[in-house]
């Protein structure tokens, strides 16, 4: 995967860390860099050592996003709201800027380039709808951490894609090299985490979508109050 986007990368990485607290996402840190220590764990270990090293890195990765499902953080009046509406647009534009680059490097693997392409293509639709559904109401921050849920969404897809385009340019080079199947399971590992809060997405922005039968009455405010609770 060509490395020349590193530098905007990173200072758009940067510019993302100093707009977000971290005492409002403090596990977004752990993803993130455990996602990095994941991938880097498929290169310069023996076999029996990847395994102990990667197991607990894995671990803390899936621990962390259930820790960060249930850790509810308080916003200031109109910051919670201004800091998901640019997750959103984070979770969207990573993964289209990840759906191009990883085709690019998984088209010669038909099975990569397909698991990538269906990925990327759900969070963008998903993200897109949900944007759609709050363009015209605030978001409860009370219930959920939406902020740091989204970025750790996206960050499970990054890295996922990443790892399945480096399998997919070992199989496609012939290289019969130990981080080619790493890599797969790596990738295959992240899809999976990345899967789970991706369908919590869709259960949360399903509750959102309100269908409206013709000639049937509005529920009333008491059952919305007593659906909500």
């Amino acid at each position: 995967m060509s490395f020349a986007f590193v530098g905007p990368a990173t200072s758009f990485a940067s510019t993302i860390l100093s707009y977000f607290s971290p005492t409002k996402s403090p596990f977004y840190s752990v993803i993130a860099f455990g996602t990095i220590a994941l991938i880097l764990t498929c290169e310069r270990l023996e076999k029996v050592n990847w395994f102990w090293v990667s197991l607990p890195v894995f671990a803390v990765l899936a621990l962390s996003a259930v820790l960060s499902f249930k850790y509810v953080t308080v916003f200031e009046p109109g910051e919670g709201e201004d800091q998901l509406r640019f997750a959103r647009s984070f979770s969207i534009s990573s993964a289209l800027l990840t759906f191009v680059i990883t085709a690019r490097e998984t088209q010669q693997d038909s099975l990569a380039f397909w698991a990538n392409y269906d990925a990327c293509l759900a969070q963008i639709v998903t993200f897109l709808m949900y944007t759609w559904v709050r363009s015209e109401s605030a978001e409860e921050q009370h219930k959920l951490n939406f902020v740091q849920f989204a970025l750790i969404t996206a960050t499970f897809l990054i890295g996922a894609s990443y790892a399945n385009a480096q399998y997919a340019s070992r199989v496609t080079e012939k290289l019969a090299q130990p981080s080619t199947e790493r890599y797969l399971v790596v990738a295959v590992s992240l899809y999976g985490l990345w899967l789970c809060l991706l369908l919590l997405w869709i259960k949360h922005l399903a509750g959102l979508i309100e269908i409206t039968i013709p000639g049937a009455a509005p529920p009333s405010r008491a059952s919305r109050n007593s659906d909500d609770g």
